[in-house]
């Protein structure tokens, strides 16, 4: 081999290896533009997490006061019925009682 084909070799290799070594670097930009994009999306939806985690939170304290609400108007009917029933109970046994002194 002569001086004039190692040197067309060696331009031929260092041609190779940089067309291969672009094509890496091509590569390269695109998965960090890729990682890039993924970042900001995943930033994308840990805000939406929060805001998630908001609207349940200002649920759950609606939920609660609902129910609570729900619950006193429960215990106010149940407390109303006893109420009549009891004064109803009084009334019966009044008028019982004047029944049985009449009887006797």
């Amino acid at each position: 081999m002569n001086d004039e084909i190692i040197q067309d070799l060696k331009q031929f290799i260092a041609a190779t290896v940089f067309q291969e070594v672009s094509g890496f670097r091509t590569d390269f930009d695109n998965l960090s533009t890729d990682v890039a994009e993924l970042t900001n999306q995943v930033r994308g939806l840990g805000k939406q997490i929060t805001e998630v985690k908001v609207d349940i939170s200002k649920f759950d304290n609606k939920l609660s006061t609902r129910i609570d609400n729900l619950s006193q108007s429960v215990a106010d009917a149940i407390e109303n019925t006893n109420q009549a029933v009891h004064e109803q109970l009084v009334e019966h046994e009044t008028r019982i009682t004047k029944l049985e002194q009449k009887t006797t």
